[in-house]
């Protein structure tokens, strides 16, 4: 990719859609210039909540982001939550298209095809393709592409995601109408997993990301920096938001800036000052403290459900004293930290910082593990006509993906 033709990475979250264009320099992320929308209300049960208005956003925004930037925005990479994520693993090989074994674009065309012609199911739609490995002879390896290595066939190895189809087409529809072309969608989870695995060199391979949003929290595990895992909760921030707007009977605006400058504060000095008064509604930060409680021990609650839920390799884990991991909007609350500070067997969570280079933004992790994602499992591209005159044999076996939930 060069580095005069930046990457544009869209973020449709929950309860924001965000833009970002950058590239990468050594693996570490430069960010020219984000951009996000002020709309709390863009996915809910599983759909856009309003798709017209989501795509007039989105056009601004990418409109927004060409005048900054003085350059065209050709193509998109789209970064989604995994709601009803199922991950499947599998392999495909295939022989080379050159009569003297030299990889071409067109075998790894080849290989990916295979994996997307493989039928799961009418509810799920097939999102990502996560490589593991290539394999060609000499039992050589390679995560990216060999293109240009002599082979007799070679081996893909891959995670492949797929999310509830519902839910995908109706994105796929918004993606339509805005009319820019889509290099690929990639699930945030799995994004942020390739970037903390970059980042952090000596962070554990199998953890617990919890992703609190606007509008859900989803619960992730990530095993070998991989995501094969994933449930959905319709408990979000902006929930609290509410909880707090009715239980003092004030705005949701005033509930809302309350919530993100106060939060869940107990330092003695401050802990029963008042942080709200008009209109004869005064507002302690010990009865702040007492309604914000009150939601996360709820949300724990249903979290320790679901992990104790979660089988992996058909064999039960308790994963309640994993590492956890907290991303996503809902984590910038003041205090969190001290609300979760039971999981983990008592450890907490750890919040990642990701170093970049350029343009500051508070909430950019997502979009910094899709342009990690575009970077690291680097797309073939779409033009592979100077090889369609040379024929492929078919694989002789077909091979099917194993889920790691079947029985």
């Amino acid at each position: 990719m060069a580095l005069d033709i930046p990457v544009f990475i869209l973020e449709i979250g929950s309860g924001t859609i965000k833009l970002l264009a950058g590239y990468e320099l050594n693996a570490r992320p430069v960010i020219l210039h984000v951009m996000q929308t002020e709309y709390h209300r863009v996915l809910m049960q599983d759909k856009i909540v309003d798709p017209n208005k989501t795509t007039q956003l989105i056009k601004k925004l990418i409109r927004d982001m060409e005048i900054h930037l003085g350059k065209k925005c050709e193509s998109l990479h789209v970064i989604l939550p995994p709601n009803h994520l199922e991950v499947f693993h599998g392999e495909k090989r295939t022989n080379t298209v050159d009569p003297n074994g030299i990889i071409h674009p067109m075998d790894i065309h080849n290989l990916h095809s295979m994996f997307q012609k493989e039928f799961v199911g009418t509810n799920v739609a097939q999102v990502c393709i996560v490589p593991m490995s290539y394999q060609i002879d000499g039992d050589k390896y390679s995560i990216n592409p060999p293109i240009g290595e002599q082979t007799s066939n070679i081996v893909l190895q891959a995670y492949v995601q797929y999310i509830l189809s519902s839910f995908f087409q109706g994105i796929l529809q918004v993606m339509e109408a805005v009319g820019i072309k889509v290099k690929r969608y990639i699930l945030d989870s799995q994004g942020i997993a390739d970037i903390i695995e970059t980042q952090y060199k000596d962070f554990v391979a199998t953890y617990v990301l919890i992703d609190h949003g606007a509008n859900q929290t989803n619960l992730n595990l990530v095993s070998q920096h991989k995501l094969i895992r994933s449930e959905t909760l319709e408990t979000g921030s902006e929930q609290l938001t509410a909880i707090i707007a009715n239980r003092f009977g004030i705005a949701l605006n005033d509930a809302r800036s309350l919530k993100e400058k106060f939060g869940y504060e107990t330092r003695q000095q401050i802990f029963d000052g008042i942080i709200y008064q008009q209109n004869g509604i005064l507002i302690r930060q010990s009865n702040f403290n007492q309604v914000i409680k009150e939601f996360y021990d709820q949300l724990i609650e249903e979290m320790m459900i679901v992990l104790q839920e979660y089988r992996v390799d058909k064999e039960t884990m308790d994963l309640t004293d994993m590492k956890f991991v907290l991303v996503g909007g809902g984590a910038a609350l003041p205090g969190i930290s001290t609300l979760l500070k039971s999981l983990g067997q008592g450890q907490g969570v750890e919040k990642p910082y990701i170093r970049t280079i350029g343009a500051r933004h508070t909430q950019t992790l997502s979009l910094l593990g899709g342009l990690r994602f575009s970077y690291r499992y680097t797309l073939v591209e779409d033009d592979v006509r100077i090889f369609t005159r040379i024929e492929r044999q078919p694989p002789s076996a077909k091979r099917r993906f194993v889920n790691y939930d079947e029985e």
